[in-house]
């Protein structure tokens, strides 16, 4: 195993695109059945499928990092596009955790506000050859980190979790989230970050 981990960072991103499905299929599911009352359609399990994918999104870069692929002359269409996979990911997973909570919570300012977020970070790596794009991509890096944390705390929120077990995951999310940021502060710097 120590020598394929270079498949590490393409697992985490496919786990991200899979559970982003999920959270749209649990969507779509409480739109068509109107299954209130189903399981399936708890917060309680789309926050889990939710932290995992923010999770996987969180370490695949810096597995992609520090795994490279071997030189070996073999053409891979998903490590030449990996950053717009990477996107796509991320875009799909935001709103569909925005469209959840507009459905199943009436949280529409929360579907519109996704809808918003994933239009501005497509036109903004549209326009990536544009003067100002540096400041564009920093600036939708701090967007999606501020939609992160709101799906979070609205997703928390509308657990059926009780007081004690809410203040421990608001801990363990702080305490996760100040990590996160310090060991991918650059992300919030720099446009451009070297696999």
């Amino acid at each position: 195993m120590g020598k394929r981990l270079y498949i590490l960072a393409d697992v985490l991103t496919a786990i991200r695109g899979v559970l982003a499905f999920a959270i749209w299929l649990i969507a779509g599911l409480v739109v068509l059945f109107d299954s209130a009352a189903s399981v399936w359609n708890s917060p309680d399990i789309v926050i889990w499928l939710f932290v995992i994918g923010e999770l996987c999104d969180a370490f695949d870069g810096i597995c992609a990092r520090r795994w490279h692929y071997p030189d070996d002359g073999k053409k891979r269409w998903w490590r030449e596009n990996a950053s717009v996979l990477d996107q796509v990911t991320d875009i799909f997973l935001i709103t569909a955790t925005a469209m959840y909570l507009g459905v199943r919570l009436g949280r529409f300012d929360l579907l519109m506000l996704g809808g918003i977020v994933a239009l501005f970070c497509i036109i903004v790596e549209g326009l990536k050859f544009h003067y100002y794009s540096k400041r564009l991509i920093l600036l939708r890096r701090y967007i999606y980190l501020a939609c992160i944390v709101l799906a979070l705390f609205t997703l928390l929120f509308a657990t059926s979790w009780n007081g004690l077990a809410k203040g421990v995951a608001i801990a363990a999310i702080s305490i996760v989230g100040i990590f996160l940021m310090i060991i991918k502060r650059n992300r919030l710097t720099q446009d451009v970050t070297k696999l």
